[in-house]
């Protein structure tokens, strides 16, 4: 009878384990889409000055606080847009 109990206690969080890591990945999901993929060069302006950075789960956080930040895929475009 134990042995039987200890299986349907292993099952019982296998599934629990199971429901957290797919809850965690609805979160992430629900998130939006990052405007670049991990390893992406990507520069913003800060400070007066264009600042390079490569995407990835810093960048991410820094996103999620602050969606409406503005990224260029080139230093080119950085510098225009701060020499208008």
């Amino acid at each position: 009878m134990m042995d039987k109990e200890l299986d349907n206690a292993g099952c019982k969080y296998a599934d629990q384990y199971a429901n957290r890591i797919l809850s965690e990945k609805e979160k992430e999901k629900e998130k939006g889409q990052y405007p670049f993929q991990e390893g992406d060069d990507y520069w913003t302006i800060e400070g007066g000055g264009v600042v390079w950075s490569c995407w990835d789960y810093v960048s991410e956080a820094l996103h999620d606080k602050n969606p409406n930040q503005v990224y260029y895929k080139s230093r080119e475009e950085a510098v225009k847009q701060l020499n208008k």
